[in-house]
């Protein structure tokens, strides 16, 4: 059952941050179509895109940590949240909590 839950998280997080980014801008888009650059989204679409990709995928994502170069795309969106869940899990791990699951689904070792 574990093998099928990483699968289907596998699919899920692209497919959740597809759907967040088709619902802010009103249409789905290229993963590789610049969003920000090319007007797509300005700056209070972002921070809405942002508030929903932190309720649809249940993360946190510090202003600290991006700029709006890493919203620019869906690739760059997505790489994104893998460094930010990838960090997260690190420092969980050096305070002893358990582990969380990446946005890849994988458990960083």
């Amino acid at each position: 059952m574990e093998a099928k839950e990483n699968m289907t998280l596998l699919v899920d997080v692209p497919s959740k941050v597809r759907e967040v980014v088709m619902d802010t801008i009103g249409y789905k888009v290229p993963d590789a179509q610049p969003l920000i650059s090319a007007g797509l989204i300005d700056s209070l679409s972002l921070l809405r895109l942002i508030c929903n990709l932190e309720n649809q995928l249940g993360i946190t994502i510090p202003g600290e940590s991006v700029s709006p170069d890493d919203f620019e795309c869906m690739e760059r969106i997505l790489e994104t949240i893998a460094r930010l869940t990838s960090r997260s899990d690190r420092v969980a791990e050096s305070a002893g909590a358990p582990r969380q699951q990446s946005a890849s689904g994988k458990n960083s070792e």
